[in-house]
């Protein structure tokens, strides 16, 4: 006996709820952690602290770098659609590299696959996809179209 098939709608309404279950409870142990952190950070340094104060303050500056920045893009994409406009190549070009200096920051404390790890949250992917195809197609054109005139 296999799962039950995804298209019963009823299936569909469970298995979203088990999905924000453990989406609230994975938020709740995060920030309990982060509190955790926060407080060791916040430590005396002396003989009678544990010394983990200078090593974790780095790792709770990327961690707020990047809650900002998924802040930012939260708020970057709520803009987009209210206005109903489309991502520009500036834009889209700021976000890519946010992601590649988060990218930079987090590989620093722990190994991360640059290619699966989205710093941003899987909301950042497509927008992510379209600034490469863009970059691709306009590499690609200018190959086609700048090869002859490499005398100049």
């Amino acid at each position: 006996m296999g799962l039950p098939a995804l298209h019963d709608a009823g299936v569909k309404l469970a298995f979203a709820d088990v999905i924000i279950v453990i989406k609230l409870i994975i938020v709740f142990f995060v920030g309990a952690l982060e509190d955790i952190l926060t407080l060791l950070n916040g430590e005396d340094q002396g003989a009678s602290g544990t010394g983990l104060g200078s090593l974790l303050s780095p790792m709770l500056k990327v961690l707020d770098d990047m809650y900002s920045a998924q802040d930012d893009l939260i708020k970057d994409m709520r803009n987009h659609d209210n206005a109903q406009k489309e991502w520009t190549d500036d834009e889209l070009k700021k976000l890519y590299e946010t992601v590649e200096r988060l990218l930079d920051l987090v590989s620093l404390f722990c190994y991360v696959p640059r290619s699966k790890y989205l710093p941003l949250g899987p909301t950042s992917a497509k927008l992510i996809e379209i600034y490469r195809n863009r970059q691709y197609n306009c590499i690609k054109w200018h190959e086609r179209c700048c090869c002859c005139y490499t005398d100049i």
